[in-house]
Order: structure tokens, then sequence, then C-alpha cells
């Protein structure tokens, strides 16, 4: 077993135990494993629906979150080399990282990092928010 089936051997037989957790405007939010099992096959759908095949390269720009993981899981698990961007780096410099990496897509956590990068590098790649997954997440 690879380190990838374990972890999601993992979720599956952590189904209503919280197994990822976030602040979220000052509240503590948990996922399951049923939750984030659901948001990585939702992640592997959005990125095989936007034409990303094994081998490709996509950038990953968004804060660190429960979304965030899974999809980078979602990622490994179609065989698509994620490339994490911090989203507190400047444009500029993501953007330089972005010419580096040549990623096939940029999924960003929101419209607001989409924009600054598209001001500084408008050719650079395809960029898309990333999807709004429906999971919902407990607070506490």
């Amino acid at each position: 077993m690879n380190f990838l089936e374990n972890i999601f051997d993992r979720l599956r037989q952590s189904t209503d135990r919280a197994v990822l957790q976030q602040v979220d405007q000052g509240k503590l939010l948990s996922s399951n494993g049923r939750q984030v099992l659901g948001l990585v096959h939702s992640a592997r759908s959005f990125l095989l629906n936007a034409g990303l095949r094994k081998g490709d390269r996509c950038a990953l720009l968004a804060a660190n979150d429960v979304r965030w993981a899974a999809m980078d899981l979602a990622g490994m698990a179609e065989g698509i080399i994620v490339v994490p961007l911090y989203s507190r780096q400047a444009p500029r410099e993501l953007a330089g990282m972005m010419k580096d990496c040549a990623p096939s897509l940029v999924v960003c956590g929101d419209a607001a990092l989409r924009d600054g990068v598209a001001e500084v590098a408008p050719d650079a790649t395809r960029r898309c928010v990333r999807r709004d997954f429906r999971a919902r997440l407990r607070r506490r």
C-alpha cells in the first residue's frame, strides 16, 4: 500500500470522525473522513473536466484549508503534478514561479488571487477559481 492509498484507507475508516480542522473567521471547522473523501471526489472530477491528465502540472494557489488538501490529494490521485503556491506571496513572485513550472492550469482559491496573477502574467496559463465544494464542515 502506498502513502496515498493509506491516506484514503484512513479516511474511509473515519467516516464520522473529524480528520481535518481549520479556523475560518475565528471559528473552528471540522471535516470528517466522509466529507474529505467527497471533496476529493469532486476535485478529481473538476481536474479531469478541466482536461488535466497524468503528468500535467496544476498550480494550486489558495489558502491552506480543507479544500486545498482535497485538491492536492485529488491531483496526486490522478497522477497530476501539484505545484503548491502560497496565497500570501506577491503576484510578481507567483508569476515568476508559474513561468518556471509551466502549469497547465492554476486553480485559485478566489477571484482576487486569480485577478492578481492575471495582472502581472496575463498570458501565463489558464486560471480558474477553485470550485465551491458543497460538503458541509462542522463548526465547533
